[in-house]
């Protein structure tokens, strides 16, 4: 799983590269974004918008 700060930009680019959809972006509450996507070698990742997720409090 990937952080990105703009879900639906980053998925478009990565299809116009030659990702193929797992899962469209799909808001899951709380203004958390997800999707799912498989490159053009079969490799499956994913990737997460999340604005309450603050790195520089993780210790």
């Amino acid at each position: 799983m990937r952080e990105v700060d703009n879900a639906e930009t980053e998925y478009k680019h990565l299809l116009e590269l030659g990702a193929e959809s797992i899962q469209e972006v799909t808001d899951v509450g709380e203004g958390i974004k997800i999707a799912s996507l498989k490159d053009p070698f079969g490799n499956r990742f994913g990737m997460i918008e999340n604005p309450n997720f603050n790195p520089k409090e993780i210790r």
